[in-house]
């Protein structure tokens, strides 16, 4: 897509809860109605069709439809929810036959001034972020879901692994008794699918402690939620 003449994409400066990250601001002053930005990206004809493409840069649009933006998109993807940034959104995601999906100003932006939406209720129970309609408890039980499912994951990895591992073991006590060497191929087949069970539970377990946000719980659901990261972590 063409660059828009109403928003540009920049960095998250320091001191703002993003930092690093990137956002979205006004290139221009913007009035309430104003449609800052169409949401540009894959669109699927409902939820089960894009379930295996589920993304972060995801929204649903006009019709029961949904807009991907992961692999294709353009500035009204980084247009972040207004938690910690702001007391309040100054923009919507709206959709509508013509437009599909678009972020539609709320009230008057400044130029250079960052647009925020609210995601959603049910955006920030899965990421456990607080949300005026969901209570604290809600939040708790959405990380502890959150994790359970991961420990599950895991479970389900390391089981493979030890299979494959005591594989490899038989095999080598299989040719140690024939005096001779298992085929070089076999051996690195076996060694290489180790190789990435052990790295998915790598990334398993950093997405459990990165994804994992306790500041955002409430204070009975911290201690929980803290022990189920940390035997995962081990």
């Amino acid at each position: 897509p063409r660059p828009s003449a109403n928003v540009v994409v920049a960095a998250c400066p320091a001191g703002h809860r993003l930092a690093g990250q990137r956002r979205c601001v006004a290139r221009r002053a913007l009035r309430p109605g104003d449609t800052a930005a169409c949401y540009a990206g894959e669109l699927y004809r409902g939820q089960i069709d894009h379930q295996s493409y589920s993304s972060d840069y995801s929204c649903n649009a006009a019709g029961g439809m949904v807009v991907d933006g992961s692999r294709y998109s353009n500035e009204a993807a980084f247009v972040n929810h207004y938690h910690g940034i702001a007391a309040e959104p100054n923009c919507r995601l709206e959709d509508s036959e013509e437009l599909v999906a678009a972020i539609s100003v709320m009230r008057p932006v400044d130029a250079g001034e960052e647009l925020l939406v609210d995601y959603g209720i049910e955006y920030c129970l899965r990421n456990q972020l607080p949300h005026p309609r969901a209570p604290d408890w809600a939040r708790d039980l959405a990380a502890m879901a959150y994790l359970a499912e991961l420990t599950k994951q895991v479970a389900e990895l390391e089981t493979q692994a030890a299979v494959l591992q005591q594989q490899q073991q038989q095999q080598q006590q299989h040719f140690s008794g024939q005096r001779r060497r298992p085929e070089p191929s076999n051996g690195a087949v076996g060694e290489d699918r180790l190789q990435r069970l052990v790295a998915e539970l790598a990334g398993l377990q950093r997405r459990c402690a990165e994804e994992v946000q306790l500041e955002e719980l409430s204070e009975a659901g911290r201690a929980p939620v803290e022990a189920m990261r940390r035997e995962l972590a081990e």
